[in-house]
């Protein structure tokens, strides 16, 4: 038999089996693709901050708001646990696209507005009243809820203990870092193991820090956030409607609380709030407020606050001397 290999063989074989060998081909990338997507490490949505320009709010994307805050003074910058940093601006019209990013964790910080619009409702409230925005005093109980597991079982006792780090049991910091370690491959190697241990000690300290700076500023600069009570815009559009009355038993059972801060009221800083948030020119329009997220992403949650301390930070003398 014959089975040389010749010009002609070959010019014959790729003119008659060309597409054999690109489906072939076409299938082994798509195969490799598939394992390599399968296989790469992917981000929860809890490593990945992001921050929205809400509807109505401009943005200096070219020179980015959490560049600023990330990269200066000694208050700034996320923990290791965040992985991903990104800003997005929602075009005109694109209401429901905030409310999709909060369904989806695709969001947690939204620099919203206070003026009124065309309905005569206001924007930030209407966020609050629909979804899960986190107030500031729910913040402080989440966090002491949170770091509660460390403290040190003596002092477990004592109000707030669990805001102080050095109340804090290292064993139970390690402990629960090596079962973390068990779902995460990043520090599962012995030589950077207590690297990262060390890193999650440094997380809990600032989530220590961030929480008292945020009890000081409730005390000692109200003015600075934006009170609200839930579903108060909510029962009054819902008037004359059948969903009033229900409405109105929200609202009985809700309370005043600081929903976001006001960066109107940022004064003396390394940079001026006037150049990173403005409504319709103005930063007398602006809000910054939180989505909640603490039940599905408690560790992570707490960058939020890292945010608003960072902001506060950068944009006053708020906390100098702190």
């Amino acid at each position: 038999m014959d089975n040389k290999i010749t010009k002609k063989r070959l010019s014959n074989f790729f003119a008659y089996e060309w597409i054999k060998i690109a489906v072939v081909v076409l299938l082994a990338v798509l195969f490799f693709e598939l394992i390599f997507t399968m296989t790469a490490p992917h981000l929860s949505f809890g490593q990945q901050f992001k921050l929205i320009y809400d509807e109505g709010v401009s943005g200096r994307l070219d020179n980015n708001l959490i560049e600023v805050i990330i990269s200066e003074g000694d208050k700034n910058g996320f923990s290791y646990e965040i992985q991903k940093i990104e800003a997005e601006v929602m075009q005109s019209g694109e209401n429901n696209a905030l409310s999709l990013r909060y369904k989806t964790y695709d969001a947690d910080i939204v620099i919203t507005e206070k003026n009124k619009r065309s309905d005569n409702t206001l924007r930030v409230n209407s966020i609050i009243d629909n979804l899960n925005v986190w107030s500031f005093e729910k913040a402080i109980l989440d966090a002491e809820a949170y770091l509660n597991k460390f403290v040190k079982d003596q002092l477990k006792d004592q109000d707030g203990a669990s805001l102080v780090y050095e109340n804090l049991d290292q064993a139970k910091i390690e402990n629960a870092f090596t079962a973390k370690m068990a779902k995460d491959k990043r520090f599962r190697k012995k030589d950077v193991f207590q690297a990262g241990l060390k890193a999650e000690k440094e997380r809990l300290k600032m989530i220590c820090s961030d929480v008292a700076d945020i009890k000081y500023l409730l005390e000692t600069h109200p003015e600075l956030f934006y009170k609200y009570t839930k579903y108060t815009q909510a029962t009054e559009i819902a008037k004359n409607t059948d969903n009033y009355q229900s409405t109105l038993e929200r609202l009985q059972a809700q309370k005043e609380m600081s929903y976001g801060i006001l960066p109107e009221k940022l004064m003396g800083g390394k940079h001026k709030a006037s150049e990173y948030f403005k409504s319709n020119e103005t930063t007398e329009n602006v809000v910054v407020v939180s989505f909640d997220f603490i039940g599905p992403f408690e560790e992570y949650q707490f960058e939020n606050l890292r945010f608003f301390v960072s902001v506060i930070d950068n944009f006053s003398n708020f906390l100098q001397g702190r």
